[in-house]
């Protein structure tokens, strides 16, 4: 059972009570350019946060808001039904319906493009839409824009020198219109991944297993800082939906493992909205959600956990909640700052952070923006703290990104009051998909993240080692659990004594050795002291001891040293020896 609420808790609910009488104005959807005659989807230009709707192609994600156009699709013929669920944003519903399109169809190429769009706007695997592409490629008249969606998938497959030629070809005939800045800077990226791709970063991934993904998508992961609880959103609950209707759902520690999650409830999903979870505050009783359902778009939201149970949760008020939209938040450990995103009029462009603070009279101030040195033309956005609040971790479509979204560090300069020294987390744990944002243990040796499965094997030509990634992928996005090598590891001391069962032969000439149950790998041998006192250091895992003494049977025994919220630091384990 947790503790009663610490002082951090009992901080921000004080600031959030007060907020919660002072509701922002209603929302007023920032300006867009006139849209086209047509059923226009997507738009470039303007970065306008998403009204979230069901079955409007223009209120597709965010991260499609630079793509040029795409057109709502006429249901008709026999690709009715793949049709309409395109347009409802079914988008993996849609791909297994094309799929199903025989090539002797005169309907087939038309098929093809959708289910190449399928896969790119979806959440899983967008290399599967390359020889869909290739095959249309050769008829961009036919097809607008075919070349800059190749282009994006060769990208995504980490083909980037290809990707690069492509977007050559769509500013020399950029027929129809597309947004050239936009494509410049893709250009840019491709080249960011070239480089980043020289310099990996060791780092190994764990998927969670099949208790926490699903065929569906798992995204937004946050962990308390000893791990003891994950709580993520998933749109697996949501049949019937557009495919960016979430869930939130929970999963405790047993023993070390994950237990099966559980949808948190109607105090705070709910039938048709999108409810993410978007942050976790330091003592782990505090989460943050952002909600898209009714009236409520692109607002903040906070509530408590207590003694395992998720409470209703408050609307953060109209110093952090603006006429503009607000996605994700971190809180600082001490509970006096509270820094969140948002599209705002006056930032740097697109969405930025900021942060606000906790007054004297027990008000958030007004939000101040992080400034260039973390903001820039582009979006940033998923904020998330390190437990000393010194690192912050944030999501970047600008800096050095290899594509999209890439996950970025800064360093906080006391001195100056400012976060410093923005830097890449690197390759692969950043990719050229949407990387948005990142969950740092308390340790720092681990972190959770979000990573699209089963990448096509044109992903894997241009990256061999992204099979240690998707090995054991379920759905369109899975949870990961990411191991940094460089970071040490916590370690637990396991000691004990070694003692004869009959208490009459003495013990002499004894060899212990460690090997790990699932290798066979010896991890080393260990000599007890003369008064057959043994200290065994091993990281989280499970192991088998096997000891060896003269005149005794071979003592052999697994034994699981635990992990995430339940590892201990020190284990005694004294052995009993039966006589031969």
């Amino acid at each position: 059972m947790r503790p009663s609420f610490t002082l951090l808790t009992a901080l921000l609910f004080l600031q959030f009570s007060v907020f919660a009488q002072t509701p922002p104005k209603a929302k007023v959807p920032p300006k867009t350019n006139p849209a086209p005659k047509t059923k226009a989807v997507v738009a470039a230009g303007p970065r306008p946060a998403p009204q979230v709707r069901t079955i409007q192609l223009s209120n597709l994600p965010t991260r499609f808001r630079e793509w040029p156009v795409i057109q709502e699709i006429t249901p008709g013929g026999s690709t009715k039904l793949a049709d309409e669920l395109f347009n409802q944003q079914k988008f993996r519903e849609a791909a297994d319906a094309y799929l199903k399109i025989s090539e002797t169809d005169p309907a087939y190429e038309k098929a093809s493009y959708h289910l190449a769009l399928s896969y790119l706007l979806g959440s899983g695997d967008r290399t599967r839409s390359i020889p869909f592409l290739e095959f249309l490629a050769s008829q961009p008249e036919k097809y607008p824009h075919i070349n800059y969606y190749l282009a994006k998938a060769y990208a995504y497959a980490l083909r980037f020198d290809e990707a690069i030629n492509l977007f050559k070809k769509v500013l020399e005939h950029p027929e129809p219109p597309v947004d050239k800045d936009w494509v410049k800077r893709e250009m840019e990226m491709c080249e960011n991944g070239k480089m980043l791709m020289t310099q990996k970063v060791s780092v190994m991934f764990e998927n969670l297993g099949s208790k926490i993904n699903t065929e569906h998508s798992e995204i937004n992961p946050y962990i308390s800082s000893d791990e003891s609880f994950l709580v993520f959103s998933s749109n697996r609950g949501t049949a019937g939906a557009a495919e960016h209707l979430h869930d939130i759902y929970m999963s405790l520690v047993d023993l070390g493992n994950w237990s099966a999650p559980q949808n948190v409830g109607e105090e705070i999903n709910s039938a048709q909205g999108d409810e993410r979870v978007v942050g976790v505050a330091a003592d782990g009783q505090t989460l943050l959600y952002s909600f898209n359902k009714g009236e409520e778009q692109g607002n903040l939201f906070v509530g408590p956990y207590f003694q395992r149970q998720i409470l209703p949760a408050f609307k953060l008020g109209s110093s952090i909640n603006s006429n503009g939209y607000e996605h994700a938040a971190a809180i600082s450990p001490d509970g006096k700052t509270l820094y969140f995103s948002s599209n705002r009029p006056g930032g740097q462009g697109g969405f930025d952070l900021y942060r606000s603070l906790i007054l004297p009279n027990g008000e958030w101030s007004e939000a101040m923006n992080l400034g260039p040195e973390i903001n820039t033309p582009y979006d940033e956005d998923f904020p998330f703290l390190s437990m000393d609040g010194k690192e912050l971790y944030f999501a970047s479509k600008g800096h050095n990104s290899m594509g999209g979204y890439d996950v970025f560090r800064a360093t906080f300069d006391e001195g100056i009051d400012r976060w410093q020294e923005v830097k890449n987390m690197g390759y692969p744990v950043n990719n050229a998909y949407d990387n948005e944002g990142i969950c740092v243990s308390g340790t720092g040796k681990y972190a959770y993240a979000s990573y699209p499965c089963n990448p096509s094997p044109d992903a894997l030509k241009s990256n061999p080692s992204s099979r240690e990634m998707v090995n054991a992928g379920y759905g369109d996005k899975d949870l990961y659990r990411i191991v940094f090598r460089a970071v040490d590891a916590e370690l637990c001391v396991l000691r004990g004594q070694i003692s004869s069962a009959s208490g009459a032969n003495k013990i002499v000439k004894t060899n212990i050795t460690i090997t790990r149950l699932a290798d066979k790998q010896l991890v080393g041998t260990v000599l007890p002291n003369d008064r057959n006192n043994y200290v065994i250091i091993l990281p989280p895992g499970e192991y088998n001891i096997t000891v060896q003494s003269e005149g005794f049977k071979d003592f052999n025994e697994a034994i699981a040293i635990l992990g995430k919220g339940s590892f201990v630091p020190f284990v005694e384990k004294n052995i009993l020896l039966s006589p031969r």
